[in-house]
């Protein structure tokens, strides 16, 4: 809500702490539940969505409010290709299979690329391409494996 209000108001640096703060602390959770070994298949899956909330719900906003360039919608396409896919196997009871270091790899790569935009440093469409191609890889690979799973 908070993100949403800044970026209305075009105040891009409350965006970035707000933006860094949401993704770090879903990065931190994640780490203190596999380090506690108080992983459970809910927060498996919450944290997925939770990723997905942060990084392209951050990018919609932002695009909305001309915070980012248009391609940058070209981030999300990870999420747009694996995530129908992930959303099947689940409500067909075969479990979410995880992108491993790959998925995560893409993950922060998606959360840096989104931060370099923001804070509208240089070479933003070549940042776009290149997050986007290993996503789209990252994606493929994934499809390979819940196909043959």
């Amino acid at each position: 809500m908070w993100l949403i209000y800044f970026a209305h108001l075009g105040q891009v640096a409350q965006v970035v702490v707000l933006f860094v703060l949401a993704w770090g602390l879903d990065v931190v959770d994640g780490w203190v539940a596999r380090r506690l070994n108080q992983v459970t298949a809910f927060g498996f899956v919450f944290d997925k969505v939770v990723d997905r909330v942060v990084v392209i719900g951050t990018v919609f906003v932002a695009l909305i409010y001309n915070l980012i360039p248009l391609a940058a919608l070209f981030l999300v396409a990870k999420d747009m290709l694996a995530g129908p896919m992930a959303a099947r196997r689940t409500v067909r009871g075969r479990g979410l299979l995880g992108m491993a270091k790959w998925g995560k790899a893409a993950t922060l790569l998606q959360g840096l690329a989104v931060l370099w935009l923001l804070l509208g440093l240089p070479y933003q469409l070549s940042v776009i391409a290149a997050v986007s191609r290993f996503g789209v890889g990252v994606s493929a690979w994934y499809l390979r494996q819940v196909m043959h799973a």
